[in-house]
């Protein structure tokens, strides 16, 4: 047996993804309803990136959408938008992850149409388009020691966290609940020289 299965022997556990898992996946990351993104199944050409694409019925057809005639407008202001709707079926779908080009990975709008949300999501990757690739790999090892500062923030305050691992491997992301904005303040107050925006929503 090689490392690798050794590894994935001692600490992943088999489960058979269900419908309670999609309801409890939701529980903690309630978004929009009404719309939601998708991962593209292939990079950008020109970029060589892999983006999220806003999920609409009527995506490149032929004398509706306004980007199959190659212009330039933005989907939240397209006439023709419908977007498709967020479903169990479609958490189910990024849950199991069947796809081998990961284009059933979602992306959910956090910001509700109130102007409210459930939970903040903290990015350690590296977004240096000159040096980040594909994956948003760091180049160094300095985010373990952020991510590891901001946990023990979370601890005191006690927020409950998730820290998800990147897909490079190279980087993290830290979801927060409950009492994130002033946890995104003492960040920012404790490391200014890591912070580029701070976007705060419901502060008490």
């Amino acid at each position: 047996m090689s490392e690798t299965e050794t590894v994935r022997e001692q600490f992943i556990i088999p489960e058979t993804i269900t419908q309670k898992h999609a309801q409890y996946f939701y529980s903690f990351f309630k978004g929009r309803k009404d719309v939601y993104s998708k991962r593209a199944g292939k990079p950008n050409p020109k970029t060589g990136k892999t983006g999220y694409y806003t999920q609409c019925w009527n995506y490149w057809k032929p004398g509706i959408c306004p980007k199959y005639e190659k212009k330039k407008i933005k989907c939240a202001d397209c006439p023709e938008q419908h977007y498709k709707e967020l479903t169990g079926k479609v958490i189910m779908q990024h849950l199991t992850g069947a796809r081998e080009d990961c284009s059933d990975v979602i992306g959910v709008y956090p910001m509700l149409p109130d102007e409210t949300c459930n939970f903040l999501v903290f990015d350690f990757d590296n977004h240096d388009d000159t040096t980040n690739g594909d994956d948003y790999a760091n180049t160094d090892e300095l985010w373990r020691e952020e991510v590891n500062a901001l946990r023990e923030i979370c601890r005191i305050y006690g927020v409950d966290i998730l820290t998800e691992r990147s897909r490079s491997g190279k980087g993290a992301h830290i979801l927060g609940f409950s009492d994130g904005g002033n946890i995104a303040l003492v960040f920012a107050l404790k490391y200014p020289e890591r912070v580029d925006h701070l976007i705060l929503n419901g502060r008490k």
